[in-house]
């Protein structure tokens, strides 16, 4: 690449200074609110939830304006060079601001924002891009006369959204279905769960799952290669050459791997590793305890599914309606282990459409046993 190809480079990403100047007051004025006066957790989830949606919307209106935007490999690596300039502002204005009030650790509280909501907005602009080619249109000469429409506009903001979108949608159910209540994404980066505990901030493995995200993203670099609009503006496939094509499986094989390997590496929590990770279990009539072998006795578990039972008896008894047939409790030798595993530490969780319970030891010899029904 020459001197002059990066000159234009730097003169298209530019361009719009508008944009960039309401995104970065934008910015600017979040800053002042209370609890987001520098890089933290709280800054990077509510600039994880705006920013990968504006930099899609301004990123899918790129390809709108831009008909030379012929191909899927175009727009998605445009979308993500762009990304990068709104995640500069996305990690620079907190730290900013963090130099004004003062930080509390630097080096973690930043590596977290990149790691988070930096690489999300950068994802958030390549995924608005991608789906604002794919999106149906005329021809590329009507389109490109009609950007500053409204209706262009909305073609837009229905890309951006697409990607951050779909991702929620895919941490509700990910949310139903798991033991844990904190999520990683790849947009918000890491969301905690529990509202009332302080948010240990998980580097390591939001690393590994950072790096899960760009062999993702380069899986699908190649098959977007493959995806070019007609001048009629209709989608039509195209041959990739064989180096393309081997980048893409590998990239594909690397992502899958990870993705399985996620429970393992701290991703997202299952019913299955979270039993295999405690190890024990215990059984008392209806109530199971999966407790933490070798660092809880067995009579300990024990004692806590005859409590369980205890109740689930007395309950049934009292309110006079069939309680379900089989209750879990995942018994947790301390607030750490069960941070660990679910999410929270001190905060007591009970997910009951799945009939589990997510206890800790509190430090005591015995669990509290239920007198008279035991």
């Amino acid at each position: 690449m020459t001197s002059r190809d990066v000159r234009h480079s730097l003169r298209e990403l530019l361009r719009g200074r508008g944009e960039w100047l309401a995104f970065a007051v934008l910015l600017i004025a979040l800053g002042f609110l209370p609890l987001m006066n520098g890089p933290g957790y709280e800054w990077n989830l509510v600039v994880g939830l705006m920013a990968p949606v504006w930099a899609g919307v301004s990123a899918a209106r790129r390809v709108e304006r831009d008909a030379v935007v012929t191909s899927g490999f175009a727009a998605l690596l445009d979308g993500t060079k762009r990304g990068i300039v709104h995640a500069g502002l996305v990690v620079l204005v907190p730290c900013v601001r963090g130099l004004i009030s003062g930080f509390c650790e630097p080096a973690l509280e930043i590596s977290f924002v990149v790691l988070g909501a930096g690489v999300g907005t950068i994802l958030g602009s390549g995924s608005g891009a991608l789906v604002g080619f794919l999106l149906p249109r005329r021809s590329v000469s009507t389109d490109a006369r009609r950007a500053s429409s409204w209706r262009s506009m909305g073609r837009a903001v229905l890309a951006g959204v697409t990607g951050p979108l779909l991702a929620a949608l895919v941490g509700l159910v990910e949310f139903h279905r798991s033991p844990a209540v904190y999520l990683f994404s790849d947009f918000v980066g890491f969301f905690a769960g529990p509202l009332y505990e302080v948010v240990d901030f998980p580097i390591s493995r939001l690393l590994t799952y950072r790096i899960a995200a760009v062999f993702r993203w380069l899986a699908l670099l190649a098959a977007s290669a493959t995806l070019v609009r007609t001048t009629a503006g209709r989608l039509a496939l195209q041959r990739i050459s064989a180096a393309r094509a081997l980048w893409g499986v590998v990239a594909g094989a690397a992502a899958l791997a990870f993705f399985f390997a996620g429970p393992s590496l701290g991703h997202r929590t299952t019913a299955q590793s979270l039993r295999e990770g405690l190890g024990g279990n215990v059984s008392d009539g209806p109530c199971e305890v999966v407790y933490q072998r070798g660092a809880l006795p067995r009579e300990h578990a024990a004692l806590v599914a005859r409590e369980c039972a205890g109740h689930w008896r007395a309950f049934a008894e009292e309110w006079s309606f069939s309680p379900p047939e089989h209750v879990t409790v995942f018994l947790f030798a301390d607030e750490r282990s069960k941070k660990h595993f679910v999410g929270v530490g001190q905060t007591y969780v009970a997910k009951p459409w799945r009939r589990e319970v997510y206890v800790q030891n509190a430090g005591n010899a015995k669990p509290l046993v239920v007198t008279g029904t035991v």
